[in-house]
């Protein structure tokens, strides 16, 4: 019993003092981050930052008011101004029907983000599976598979989004599952690149000699070999599928009212008061050009990252 208690004594002590070292590792590596892809570095925070507004959107902590409650006695209200009742500050203003602009940002923000880290978990893992199995197996089977994603590629994705979901019907869910199925090919393609790189290397032949399952040299020795360009592709589905939701939404046939989407946003009071108002169109413009940018260019910096021949060794 005392020799028991003092070996999970020691492990304890072990984790304890090898905690320090793990942070203080990630503390070096963010360090060199930011020294060394500064543009990346600003990105990656920029984005992290949009996905916790859209969690404390989700969770209501840090929406100031109701983003769908209409207020026409303070309507068209400019920056930092209070309300007739006293009772209200605006700081980004009001729309056309008398509700909170940041409110509505926030919100905005919630469905994007929602909406592109949906996309992602079902396309990129997806796709993924496809290009493994059809890069591996070859043949006939991967010469069916790349036609027919050749034969969805030869449609702009935007345009087959747009006639999928009129077909289905407005909404933010039919769009959603539109932009999830179409984004599985571009996955496809890329990992089936990668893949069909790997499988040639030695340690693949090595496996295979000693009798190892095509099952078990597919995703326990190529897939974790590939996992670094669907990482970086899954930053590139995310900005796609952001502003693929906001084009849906301004055409109509997205997010549908009184739901604030960032889409909805510019094509509602901020085209019929742009004018006047343009600051309605912009701040909804400037939350979704950021979003994308950022999430871009975190995506090049991690691609330089976990690529060795950008890194230069």
């Amino acid at each position: 019993m005392a020799a028991t208690q003092g070996t999970l004594a020691d492990g304890l002590a072990g984790q304890l003092r090898e905690e320090p070292g793990r942070v203080s590792r990630w503390l070096k590596w963010t360090a060199w981050f930011f020294r060394h892809k500064p543009l990346g570095a600003i990105s990656a925070t920029l984005t992290l930052f949009v996905f916790a507004v859209a969690i404390g959107a989700w969770t209501g902590w840090i929406v100031p008011q109701d983003p769908i409650k209409v207020n026409g006695i303070d309507r068209l209200s400019s920056f930092f101004t209070e309300s007739v009742r006293g009772d209200k500050f605006y700081v980004l203003g009001t729309d056309d029907l008398g509700r909170d602009m940041l409110s509505r940002l926030i919100k905005g923000a919630q469905i994007s983000v929602f909406f592109a880290i949906g996309v992602s978990l079902i396309s990129i893992p997806i796709g993924g599976v496809i290009g493994l199995i059809s890069a591996y197996a070859g043949g006939k089977f991967d010469l069916v598979v790349q036609r027919v994603i050749d034969a969805i590629q030869t449609v702009p994705f935007l345009v087959l989004a747009i006639a999928i979901v009129s077909i289905l019907g407005p909404g933010i869910w039919q769009g959603f599952w539109a932009v999830a199925i179409l984004s599985i090919p571009r996955p496809a393609r890329v990992i089936r690149g990668s893949v069909l790189s790997a499988k040639e290397n030695v340690w693949a032949e090595a496996a295979r000699t000693i009798g190892a399952t095509d099952r078990r040299i597919m995703f326990r020795h190529i897939l974790p070999n590939v996992l670094a360009p669907m990482i970086v592709l899954a930053t590139f589905v995310l900005a796609v599928a952001v502003i693929t939701e906001a084009s849906l939404s301004f055409l109509g046939i997205g997010a549908q009212p009184p739901t604030p989407s960032w889409g909805a946003m510019l094509t509602g009071s901020g085209r019929l008061y742009f004018e006047t108002h343009p600051r309605l169109a912009f701040l909804p413009g400037i939350a979704i050009s950021v979003l994308v940018f950022s999430t871009n260019m975190f995506g090049d910096a991690l691609r330089d990252i976990l690529d060795p021949r950008l890194r230069g060794r």
